[in-house]
C-alpha cells in the first residue's frame, strides 16, 4: 500500500469520525458542569434530521449545520428544565430525551428518507491540496473535519488557559465553592446542558449533511450511546 493510499485512509477515517468527535465535545462540556445528559444519541438524531431537511431543501450545507446544532440545543434544554427545573433525576431524563428525539427524527424524517443531498465539497482544488506530500490528504477532507479540529482546541484553550474555563470546571467539582465566590452553579450547568445539545445537535447534522450525505431513521447507529 502506497502512501496515497494510506492518505486515503486516514481522512476517510477522519471523515467518520468526526461525528463522533463533535458528539464527545459536547457531552465533556455538559459533564464538566456536574450533569450528566444520556440523551446525546437523541440529540444527535434531532441534528441529523434537522440539518438534512434544511440542505435538502435550501442546498446550503451550513445552514443546515447551523439549525441542526440549534435543534439540538433545543431539545437538551427540555434535559435542562427536567433536571434543573422539575429536578427529574439525570438518569431518567436523559433516558427521556433519548427516546423522545429519536421519536421526533422519525416522525419528522420520513418524508425524507433515502433522499440525496451534495453536502461539501472536498478541499482538493484549493491552496490545501496543492501542498507537496500532505496535499493529497488535506484536499481530501471536508470543512466539517477541520471545524472539529479547530473546535478541539478552543475547548482545549477554553477549559484550562481561561479564568471562565475555571470556573465551568469548578461547577462540577465543588458547587459550593463557587457559591461562596458569588457564582450560580445552576445558571453555570443550564449553559453547560445547552452548549452540549449544540455540539451534538452539530454532530448529528455532519453526520447527515457531510458523512453519509442522506437521511435514514436511526441512522446514528448508537453512536451517541457510545459517547
Amino acid at each position: 500500500m502506497n502512501i496515497a493510499a494510506w492518505f486515503g485512509l486516514l481522512s476517510i477515517a477522519l471523515l467518520m469520525a468526526t461525528p463522533v468527535l463533535l458528539a464527545m465535545l459536547g457531552e465533556m462540556l455538559t459533564q464538566r458542569t456536574g450533569i450528566v445528559n444520556l440523551g446525546v444519541e437523541g440529540q444527535m438524531l434531532v441534528g441529523a434530521a434537522a440539518g438534512f431537511a434544511v440542505t435538502y431543501a435550501s442546498g446550503s450545507p451550513w445552514l443546515g449545520m447551523l439549525v441542526g446544532a440549534l435543534a439540538g440545543m433545543a431539545l437538551s434544554s427540555v434535559h435542562a428544565l427536567l433536571c434543573l427545573g422539575l429536578g427529574v433525576n439525570q438518569i431518567a431524563s436523559g433516558l427521556a430525551i433519548f427516546f423522545l428525539g429519536n421519536g421526533l427524527s422519525a416522525f419528522y424524517g420520513a418524508p425524507l428518507v433515502g433522499q440525496q443531498i451534495s453536502g461539501f465539497h472536498s478541499l482538493a482544488h484549493g491552496w490545501l491540496g496543492h501542498l507537496p506530500i500532505v496535499g493529497s490528504f488535506l484536499g481530501q477532507l471536508t470543512p466539517t473535519v477541520y471545524l472539529a479540529l479547530i473546535l478541539v482546541l478552543l475547548c482545549g484553550l477554553f477549559l484550562y488557559r481561561t479564568q471562565w474555563g475555571l470556573v465551568w470546571r469548578a461547577t462540577g467539582e465543588s458547587a459550593d465553592a463557587l457559591r461562596m465566590l458569588g457564582k450560580k452553579p445552576v445558571a453555570l450547568r443550564i449553559a453547560g446542558i445547552l452548549t452540549g445539545g449544540l455540539f451534538t445537535g452539530l454532530a448529528g447534522a455532519a453526520l447527515s449533511v457531510d458523512y453519509t450525505r442522506t437521511w435514514v431513521e436511526q441512522m446514528t447507529a448508537g453512536r451517541g450511546l457510545l459517547v
